[in-house]
């Protein structure tokens, strides 16, 4: 691996962490400030981010955890994952506002990923 693949690994994977571990700070410091309705709702949004997110990390340390290369369950794995996360950076981006820059930029950047990984699964 080059260095220049090293580095682009590295911040593809560190660039979703940022705003994730600001939306789990921030939701973890002051969650009593919002209402019942859009506290379930922010923590379902950064639970389904933060699973989905150790996912695509471990599918890129053991590729065979989302399943055989040029399988259904693997590009099943990935389109569900880019759908959920799409799903999740509109519904933060509608959410809350203490909660809406940080958890639709991380939905977001996961969504870009997994369709980074969709492109190179089916290409290659």
């Amino acid at each position: 691996m080059t260095t220049r693949a090293l580095v682009a690994v590295i911040v593809l994977a560190g660039a979703p962490l940022v705003p994730l571990t600001a939306t789990w700070v921030r939701f973890l410091r002051d969650a009593g400030a919002e209402t019942p309705a859009s506290v379930a709702r922010v923590r379902l949004g950064t639970i389904l981010a933060s699973l989905s997110f150790a996912l695509l990390l471990g599918s890129l340390i053991w590729s065979p955890l989302l399943g055989p290369d040029y399988s259904k369950r693997r590009l099943t794995m990935i389109y569900a994952n880019l759908v959920l996360m799409a799903l999740v950076a509109v519904a933060a981006a509608f959410g809350s506002k203490r909660y809406k820059l940080p958890l639709a930029a991380s939905g977001l950047l996961i969504a870009l990923e997994w369709a980074y990984l969709a492109v190179i699964s089916s290409v290659v």
